[in-house]
């Protein structure tokens, strides 16, 4: 009796092939929509960003340097930190371009800072005020 039900409980089918992969054809999808593209999205955006680049544009570097950018060759960036100090660096490199030059004229534009930087400094300068009245 026992030796019939194996046999039995053998040959039942056990779904198709196909719909045993959905489950794995699913994840795939999601992972494509909320991991791989936006990250393709990202990549190119920064390809456009680091293609643009040219000379008196005010940058931030992946390492957090603000400076402007002196020299542009293919594979790498000379980027005026300070006046006359110029650091070489790898055009991968830089992460955004923070502020075009005004007008045509590099030496014109300010970068813009932070809304961390602006509020550490409002910040201080309210505690030194304070300190000052007392």
């Amino acid at each position: 009796m026992i030796e019939s039900y194996l046999l039995f409980a053998a040959k039942q089918p056990q779904g198709s092939i196909l719909v045993q992969f959905v489950p794995f054809v699913l994840i795939f999808v999601l992972f494509w929509f909320l991991i791989i593209r936006p990250q393709r999205k990202r990549e190119q955006e920064h390809q456009k960003l680091l293609n643009s680049l040219k000379t008196g544009d005010k940058v931030l570097t992946n390492s957090g340097i603000y400076g402007e950018v002196a020299e542009v060759t293919q594979q790498t960036v000379l980027v005026e930190i300070a006046p006359k100090v110029r650091i070489k660096m790898q055009r991968q490199a830089v992460s955004a371009i923070t502020a075009p030059p005004a007008g045509g004229s590099s030496s014109s534009s300010q970068i813009s800072k932070p809304e961390s930087e602006k509020a550490i400094e409002e910040s201080t300068s309210s505690k030194k005020k304070r300190k000052r009245r007392k």
